[in-house]
């Protein structure tokens, strides 16, 4: 069975195979940033923790859109929204009260790199797709 290192390691291994920019914050935990060119917003990270036993990754991203005060209901409802309609990822409001995505996968030392890169686009893509709508929702 692999340790998350090793794990990590495939993973930023892949990344580096792929020319992607990442930075690998300590143990269990690399991050990718976003944002910009392509995308709709402006900047965003993606942190990949790999869990203890090296059999689960979560990804989570900063935040994603600052919610003014007195909106959190309709921030809510474009959650819920976007909940049903993209598989990948879930949109939810943290503690400090921002807007964040993440997932969660099994891993194993075959599908290691694979299914975390895949992920980690998954991720970045659906917000992208996404932002407008919060945006709209927010500010109309």
């Amino acid at each position: 069975m692999a340790t998350a290192a090793e794990q990590q390691e495939r993973f930023e291994r892949a990344l580096t195979e792929e020319d992607l920019k990442f930075e690998h914050e300590d143990d269990q935990v690399t991050s990718l940033c976003f944002g910009g060119g392509d995308f709709s917003y402006p900047h965003l990270r993606v942190l990949v923790i790999f869990d203890e036993d090296g059999e689960g990754v979560h990804l989570i991203s900063t935040r994603f859109v600052q919610i003014p005060e007195g909106r959190a209901d309709v921030v809510m409802r474009i959650c819920n929204a976007c909940n049903k309609r993209f598989r990948w990822i879930r949109f939810f409001i943290d503690n400090d009260g921002d807007l964040v995505c993440d997932a969660d996968a099994v891993i194993t030392e075959e599908s290691c790199a694979k299914v975390c890169t895949e992920l980690t686009w998954h991720m970045a893509s659906i917000m992208d797709r996404a932002y407008p709508e919060f945006m709209k929702a927010l500010w109309a």
